[in-house]
């Protein structure tokens, strides 16, 4: 019986309350670092063990170990393999909860463990994992399947859930895109105090679940910077059209536009006869 089996076996044999505290104690509770596990002073016998399994995993017998199990692992989740119906239903199911006031204080404790998991590594662990994840978030690929994951959870989300949801991702996190920076320089310069930046969230005007990159200071008014790589032609007829069920009117400006001047002059006009 191998070390999975036999974890498996103790695990099996728990009752609901040992397995409920076995998993709060380890993820969940400040207990963890109390009882000394994952301490600082621990670091230095850990880097030890990561760069002992390191020198192990590169030499030829490493290797045929990580390959054996990476092959034993894909012949177990080709047995265990299911149905794109199966598929759906946990991801609707999975989706549900996170759009529910449920998950609220479940997503709260894994951001915390997780935080305080982060406050113990080294800087040489941060580094690396920035790096992978800074390449990793760069492709196409990627963007477009992140975007299309947003939009998916977004359906889900109604009313003061999805406001409150945008004005935290965007809030403190999105800076200025360069076509907004020169908008946003342009107004400044013609439109003194009266239009605000309002991409990130900073200003917490949200408009049926959407954030305008400019608002109008005393008005009610705003005006939207598409990127040309996220945005189609439609989307900006349904966007102003978003806004005007709330009382406002929308401009919108491509990125590639906000240093154009004809474009310029066009929202110069619909400003002034707005």
């Amino acid at each position: 019986m191998d070390i999975s089996d036999r974890m498996k076996e103790i695990w099996a044999r728990r009752s609901p309350e040992e397995k409920e505290v076995y998993l709060r104690n380890s993820f969940l509770s400040k207990g963890s670092l109390e009882r000394g596990r994952c301490t600082r002073e621990q670091e230095s016998v850990k880097k030890q063990l990561v760069e002992s399994l390191r020198r192990f995993y590169a030499t030829s017998e490493g290797r045929a170990i990580i390959k054996a199990a990476w092959e034993k692992a894909a012949e177990v989740n080709r047995a265990r393999q299911r149905s794109e119906e199966e598929n759906t239903r946990r991801a609707n199911s999975v989706r549900a909860f996170y759009a529910s006031e449920a998950s609220v204080g479940a997503r709260q404790r894994i951001s915390e463990a997780s935080r305080r998991a982060r406050l113990l590594e080294s800087e040489e662990t941060k580094q690396r994992r920035t790096e992978s994840v800074r390449i990793s978030h760069s492709t196409e690929e990627y963007k477009k399947r992140m975007s299309l994951l947003l939009k998916n959870y977004l359906v889900n989300l109604e009313g003061a859930r999805k406001a409150d949801y945008l004005r935290t991702l965007f809030k403190g996190n999105k800076e200025a895109t360069e076509p907004e920076l020169a908008l946003e320089a342009f107004l400044n310069n013609k439109y003194p105090n009266r239009w605000l930046y309002n991409g990130n969230g900073n200003q917490n005007v949200t408009i049926g679940g959407r954030i305008p990159d400019f608002v109008e200071a005393n008005g009610n008014r705003v005006i939207e910077v598409f990127g040309y790589y996220w945005h189609e032609e439609s989307e900006v007829e349904q966007r102003i059209e978003h806004y005007g069920k709330y009382g406002y009117n929308c401009f919108v400006l491509w990125d590639f536009e906000c240093d154009s001047q004809e474009a310029l002059v066009n929202l110069t006009r619909w400003i002034g006869g707005g």
